[in-house]
């Protein structure tokens, strides 16, 4: 009696590799788990040879007499069979190779699954944050006069009612109406949004609201506010 050993397949850089991967050597690494199949060696000698012949010394003569019994019959197969369509040939190849076919075929499903995923992924919309600077600029110089007015009658028309707001115009083109006090809390922010004449302000060509108390800052975005006040 002698002790045989056989070296098992070491899974962590496979499982590793599935993850820094994102799965992709997840099909490899199946197939490399269904061919290993490391030999039995003596742990004094080396000797190597199959599990099954070493269990059954006389069993590698039974399987040559076999696979010269079925080569023979194989032979007297093709000589009866003679001239054959490609048809016929593709059947015989399909049950002649049906294990490695099989094997083939769910590697290929499992990687088309893997590349399948992956398209859906990179096509998932993200959110993005809100910017100022979004907006493709525009070179209208009277819109800009006319928003740079506007900010000016509405520092000239408040600033005696409510003393400490300033307004002015930043962004591009000046598209934002910046408003400054320190009196802006969080009731004012809520009355501004619910404002009718806001709409005004979208016609002019304000996209963004800038409000102002300290040193924090809070941007609305007009067409957002206008979609949710529908």
């Amino acid at each position: 009696m002698k002790l045989f050993q056989q070296p098992t397949m070491n899974h962590t850089p496979h499982i590793l590799a599935s993850v820094f991967l994102c799965g992709v050597w997840l099909p490899f690494w199946i197939l490399m788990a269904m061919m290993d199949n490391a030999p039995w060696r003596c742990s004094f000698c080396g000797f190597t040879d199959e599990a099954k012949y070493l269990h059954a010394p006389r069993l590698r003569e039974y399987e040559r007499l076999a696979a010269a019994e079925k080569a023979r019959f194989s032979e007297q197969a093709r000589a009866e069979r003679g001239e054959v369509t490609f048809q016929e040939s593709l059947a015989y190849f399909i049950s002649d190779n049906q294990k490695a076919l099989i094997s083939v075929g769910v590697a290929a499903g499992i990687l088309g699954l893997l590349i399948v995923f992956a398209a859906i992924a990179a096509r998932s919309p993200q959110t993005a944050p809100v910017n100022v600077a979004s907006k493709p600029a525009k070179t209208d110089e009277v819109a800009i006069n006319t928003r740079r007015a506007f900010a000016q009658l509405a520092q000239a028309k408040y600033e005696k009612e409510y003393p400490g707001f300033t307004f002015s115009t930043t962004g591009v083109d000046e598209q934002t109406l910046t408003i400054t006090s320190k009196t802006i809390n969080t009731n004012f922010t809520k009355q501004f949004r619910k404002m009718d004449n806001l709409s005004q302000l979208n016609k002019i060509g304000f996209t963004y609201v800038r409000l102002r108390h300290g040193k924090a800052d809070e941007v609305i975005s007009l067409d957002r506010l206008a979609t949710e006040n529908k």
